[in-house]
């Protein structure tokens, strides 16, 4: 396995929707009694939601070898993508509001020589230094 020159992995800020889902369920399900099974739901879910944010945020990279950049997604049901530098064409990168305002953006990867054209990465981190280090390494600057 190569080493990894550049890693650019998930924003926080995926933690945000799932713990506001988690404690509304929890605020609304905590007003109500209960049995063991209950007390399953009224916990286990909103456990579940930070878990899914938790492995998300752990497993979905993508990172700039010497010769190629490479993607992982997913922990069980995943997804490796692998393309040679010399093969990028455009390197995109946008930002809506809260992108702009939390500091997570959307990168996309134009690609040539392979069945799928384009990859699209949401609520990525320090994405501006890793565009700029793939933009060098690929010589798109």
């Amino acid at each position: 396995m190569e080493e990894y020159i550049a890693v650019c992995r998930k924003h926080w800020s995926i933690f945000i929707g799932r713990g506001l889902i988690a404690l509304v369920w929890l605020g609304v399900l905590l007003q109500k009694q209960g049995n063991a099974l209950y007390a399953l739901v009224t916990f286990g879910i909103p456990l579940l939601l930070i878990l899914d944010a938790v492995v998300e945020y752990k497993t979905n990279y993508i990172a700039i070898t010497r010769t190629k950049i490479v993607a992982h997604m997913g922990f069980i049901r995943t997804q490796d993508f692998s393309t040679p530098l010399n093969k990028i064409q455009a390197i995109g990168l946008s930002s809506g509001l809260f992108g702009k305002l939390l500091g997570y953006h959307k990168i996309t990867i134009d690609h040539a020589g392979t069945g799928r054209s384009e990859y699209q990465f949401d609520g990525m981190a320090d994405a501006k230094d890793f565009v700029g280090v793939l933009e060098h390494m690929a010589g798109l600057r």
